[in-house]
């Protein structure tokens, strides 16, 4: 059994959002997991910048924002998407903090914690 990161509901996103990567569709989701995150150690923030950003040539400079906090990577070849992590035993004091800090700097369109589920398989029925 595989495990997906998901969009937290309360964004009202669906599950699985798509965007086109290297000329077709496919889920920012499955991008994310290719970038070989532990999820055991860190908790996993996507933040989507704006172009007008300070941080949209520079996303590493947006870590900044709170000591805690590290730059990941790049989702794909998405440059207005990026990751971050913060190490899970300090993610439940520190987490609001966090994502307020994020989401007040300049140039920050939203911020979404990425969440591990089980993946289930499809029956025949939802094909």
């Amino acid at each position: 059994m595989g495990v997906i990161a998901s969009w937290p509901l309360r964004h009202h996103l669906p599950i699985r959002l798509y965007k086109y990567y290297c000329g077709s569709p496919v889920s920012i989701l499955t991008v994310i997991m290719s970038l070989n995150l532990n999820y055991n150690l860190n908790t996993y923030l996507t933040v989507t910048l704006s172009s007008g950003s300070p941080f949209f040539s520079e996303p590493a400079q947006l870590a900044a924002v709170h000591p805690a906090i590290a730059h990941v990577g790049q989702v794909g070849q998405l440059q207005d998407v990026q990751v971050y992590s913060v190490p899970k035993f300090e993610w439940d004091d520190i987490s609001k903090d966090v994502l307020q800090k994020l989401n007040d700097a300049n140039g920050v369109g939203r911020v979404d914690v990425q969440k591990v589920e089980a993946r289930s398989k499809r029956g025949s029925d939802e094909l």
